[in-house]
């Protein structure tokens, strides 16, 4: 009976080791999905703060200069040299990052987009809130997250993510890479959501009263 006993004992040792296997194995496998999570939010939040950075830039160079900048314009196959284009006044384009003073990129190392509302690339209006808003931004059932006129959009900034693409409205028909570049004509819709594996944008846009708000304090309101 006694070696019955040891063969007992030697299997069960041998299934002690395999669970021991199939426990760490798990182990490793739910470690890795949370390491590849923990690094997707850290990019987030890093781009979430170069977004903000860039938002309180615009406000410093209207103070500076009674005007936002207007947008680097895309150069096929390039990303912009940083500043800003007089025929991108309006038109969607890569961030005049020089001008601003800030950095060009988001966490994944691609440019940011931008467009500013036309009639504050010329002069601050006196007063700000004379005219519609330009652009509007939705979330992906369409409902409007900016308010209304008076108190609309007059910059929109964004970072097209991990894929490098715009997505949703963000995006026009002529994507050909994954540079973050629209060379058609974006409409004047932008959308900003929940990420998702057809939707990883990150936007944000800086309002009117915002940007007034900073000018009084700068004393550089009204004009």
């Amino acid at each position: 009976m006694r070696p019955i006993v040891g063969k007992k004992r030697q299997s069960g040792a041998v299934l002690l080791v395999l669970l021991t296997i199939v426990v760490l194995g798990a182990a490793s496998l739910l470690v890795t999905k949370l390491g590849k999570y923990n690094n997707l939010l850290h990019r987030d939040q890093q781009t979430v703060k170069v977004l903000g950075e860039v938002i309180e830039a615009l406000k410093g160079y209207a103070v500076v200069n009674q005007r936002l900048p207007c947008a680097d314009l895309d150069e096929p196959g390039e990303v912009g040299h940083g500043f800003a284009d007089a025929a991108g006044c309006g038109a969607e384009g890569y961030l005049p990052w020089a001008d601003l003073g800030v950095g060009r990129r988001d966490a994944w190392g691609h440019p940011l987009r931008y467009r500013v509302d036309p009639a504050f690339s010329a002069t601050i209006p006196d007063p700000p809130d004379t005219s519609d808003p330009s652009y509007s931004v939705v979330d992906r059932t369409g409902a409007l997250l900016t308010p209304a006129f008076p108190d609309g959009p007059l910059a929109i900034v964004f970072s097209c993510g991990k894929d490098g693409l715009p997505n949703g409205e963000n995006e026009d028909t002529s994507v050909d890479d994954a540079t973050c570049e629209n060379q058609g004509a974006p409409n004047l819709i932008y959308v900003q959501d929940t990420r998702d594996t057809s939707f990883d944008d990150i936007l944000v846009w800086l309002p009117k009263s915002h940007l007034q708000e900073r000018m009084e304090e700068a004393g550089k309101w009204p004009p």
